[in-house]
């Protein structure tokens, strides 16, 4: 398979990326920002943020909206 037609393939994938957290347990935001850069550039467009292991009840809303913007942008 060509990597054009990879590419293509990854645009119907619905990822959930995870949260990254630091040492100290705050939500780690260039770590994520990094990961969805790359993931972009591969070819996914469909991101779930704050959807996998429980994450959407662990975190603060504030902690939700910073990860769903990160995405957005």
């Amino acid at each position: 398979m060509s990597q054009r037609a990879f590419r293509e393939r990854l645009r119907t994938v619905q990822l959930v990326p995870i949260t990254a957290y630091d040492q100290a347990g705050n939500v780690a935001l260039e770590p994520m920002r990094q990961l969805i850069s790359r993931l972009f550039a591969a070819g996914v467009r469909c991101f779930i943020p704050c959807a996998g292991s429980a994450e959407f009840d662990c975190l603060s809303w504030r902690e939700i909206l910073s990860v769903i913007e990160l995405v957005r942008s």
